[in-house]
């Protein structure tokens, strides 16, 4: 079951961040800001922070 939750608010996080990007003109300010969340999203999801951060490199 908490595995379950916890793939449930990873893939929250990400469409989140999918709907950002595809619904408007981006900075580089604003792209680095929707990272920065949804790494802690992920991290807030059980996500190791070694990995949420390999994730959202360059």
């Amino acid at each position: 079951m908490e595995v379950k939750l916890m793939l449930e608010g990873i893939r929250g996080a990400f469409s989140k961040l999918v709907e950002n990007i595809k619904t408007r003109s981006l900075s580089e300010k604003d792209i680095e800001r929707y990272v920065n969340e949804f790494k802690l999203q992920l991290v807030s999801n059980d996500v190791a922070l070694e990995v949420a951060e390999k994730i959202c490199e360059e």
